[in-house]
């Protein structure tokens, strides 16, 4: 939840960059008072990003279910992917460094 509550947080909606140096503040005041939690992190980033990497959900929605209410997050989604994928470790180190 940390890693996801972080990508809620500080993805700008507008083109899906992370806000590192946030995350890093953010996720260093988890593990100050959480210290098990910094050894669980790195297997966390990459099950979320392989989450978001194989996700269709918006899509389904929109054809499947005929419901457009997800397609205003949908740009944002898809390029926090591409952008994540380009600076996987940037993003490792943020929640990891």
């Amino acid at each position: 939840e940390l890693v996801r509550s972080a990508l809620i947080l500080f993805v700008d909606p507008h083109d899906g960059q992370l806000d590192l140096a946030r995350v890093r503040e953010y996720v260093r005041g988890y593990v100050d008072t959480r210290p098990w939690m910094a050894d669980e992190l790195p297997a966390a980033v990459h099950r979320l990003w392989w989450e978001r990497l194989t996700d269709f959900w918006m899509l389904s929605w929109r054809y499947e279910r005929q419901d457009p209410r997800p397609d205003e997050q949908f740009p944002a989604a898809s390029a926090l992917v591409v952008w994540w994928t380009h600076h996987y470790e940037k993003v490792l180190d943020a929640f990891c460094g």
